[in-house]
């Protein structure tokens, strides 16, 4: 995975997603085997590129416990959130709204249950999610999610051209690049390449990635 981004899944427990596959899906099912042991797994998470994600479970709860037409059933909003099933369905401890009854079970409109995942995506892992997308069929789920890019427009060529460089950032968390100022002008391009050219992409990279740049040159030999 190359996703600089988190996510929580069936808890609240924060997983990151700059690192392999394998051990993604494996965070996330020790989630899921606390509430339904091997009936639900996650099979595959895979980065859709921009900073868009793809979750697919697959899952052997039948009858009842899906609804025609692919909606969201309680069944499948606990899956996802990690959340009691009695959140979901009409009752003391029922947290979404609306909830509309279909025979023996209940579905929450896309949107309603959308927006609480996005919000629970938000107090957890500080990320702000643009859009859920989630696909329901009898044995499986695929959810999108796609984050929205805060990284400030002026920076985003230079994020652009150091993940060219030197690869996804995260994964140089509390790491140093050391370079010279001219070999990283042809890097990420200024106008007038000098030390103070870069004063804000340096602080850029310290908050948002724990990535120190030090530059040096012929002048001032450190920046």
């Amino acid at each position: 995975m190359t996703m600089k981004h988190s996510i929580i899944f069936s808890g609240n427990t924060v997983i990151w997603l700059n690192q392999d596959e394998s051990k993604i899906i494996d965070q996330m099912n020790k989630q899921l085997e606390r509430f339904y042991g091997d009936q639900v797994k996650v099979i595959s998470v895979r980065d859709l590129g921009k900073d868009e994600l793809e979750i697919k479970v697959e899952r052997e709860l039948r009858g009842r416990y899906f609804i025609e037409g692919g909606w969201i059933n309680y069944i499948d909003e606990s899956i996802i959130t990690g959340m009691s099933e009695d959140a979901f369905v009409p009752g003391s401890k029922q947290l979404l709204f609306p909830i509309i009854p279909y025979g023996d079970a209940f579905f929450s409109p896309d949107e309603e249950f959308y927006k609480l995942y996005k919000r629970q995506i938000k107090v957890f892992t500080n990320e702000i999610v643009d859009d859920v997308d989630i696909i329901s069929t009898p044995s499986d789920l695929t959810i999108t999610v796609r984050y929205k890019d805060t990284t400030p427009r002026r920076y985003k060529q230079d994020i652009f051209d150091l993940e060219k460089k030197y690869g996804n950032l995260w994964l140089l968390r509390g790491q140093t690049i050391k370079t010279t100022l001219q070999e990283f002008s042809q890097v990420c391009a200024r106008n007038q390449p000098k030390v103070s050219a870069y004063r804000g992409l340096k602080k850029l990279l310290l908050d948002i990635y724990n990535i120190r740049l030090e530059l040096t040159s012929n002048k001032t030999k450190k920046g």
